[in-house]
């Protein structure tokens, strides 16, 4: 059974950037090689029309999935990356 898993975040302003601004094209090939292409795992993002709230979905395909996602210390390294990024500009993650 999918998993859906949603994040929001707000900005205090649109010159703030936001985490996904500052990745490097490798990070996107890691997701892509080890959970889009196997099929594990798809997401996506969509910024309000304001441009302060990113909403992040990630859908699973099932729970093992999700575990394999959670406990991947690559991505574990980028989510203590993105908390940091978030800290020292003021976004405030809301889920």
């Amino acid at each position: 059974m999918e998993i859906q898993v949603t994040q929001l975040f707000q900005r205090p302003n649109v010159n703030v950037p936001w985490f996904h601004d500052t990745w490097q094209s490798s990070h996107m090939e890691y997701i892509n090689t080890n959970y889009k292409t196997t099929g594990k795992y798809q997401g996506s993002r969509e910024i309000t029309s304001d441009g302060l709230m990113l909403i992040v979905t990630h859908t699973f395909t099932d729970q093992a999935a999700l575990e394999e996602f959670t406990n991947d210390s690559y991505l574990s390294e980028m989510a203590a990356n993105r908390d940091a990024h978030n800290l020292a500009n003021g976004i405030e993650r809301w889920s």
